[in-house]
């Protein structure tokens, strides 16, 4: 868990590889539950299951790993996929079931099908 995060990790894989120290390949679940973020905010995010590898992935990128990641419960409705690099990028793109509501609210529902898609991206130190 990152610094200063607080909640409940549990997981069970099949196959974990690791080059270097860095994970390379992993199959398996992760439940992240009860997570509260760090100080000053203390707040809850919620809790989420995570697939690894994602199995709606059509095509992996070279030397990447991609989760599934939905939520279970809490403040937050997320649907994404989590894609983290060696070179330790990440992509998180995201499907919210709470924007999208908002969304179809404002445009109407013949311009907003579906969940929109928001993303981030970064690299962990």
């Amino acid at each position: 868990m990152p610094r200063n995060w607080r909640g409940r990790l549990s997981g069970r894989f099949d196959e974990i590889t690791l080059s270097g120290g860095w994970p390379t390949i992993l199959r398996g679940t992760l439940d992240m539950d009860g997570l509260i973020a760090p100080p000053p905010r203390n707040i809850s995010i919620g809790s989420y299951h995570v697939v690894i590898p994602d199995p709606a992935a059509t095509e992996a990128a070279q030397d990447s790993l991609t989760a599934r990641v939905t939520d279970k419960e809490g403040p937050f409705s997320f649907e994404g996929r989590f894609t983290l690099g060696a070179d330790r990028s990440f992509l998180l793109e995201e499907r919210s079931r709470r924007v999208a509501r908002r969304r179809r609210r404002c445009c109407g529902p013949s311009t907003c099908s579906g969940r929109p898609m928001r993303t981030d991206a970064g690299r962990s130190a």
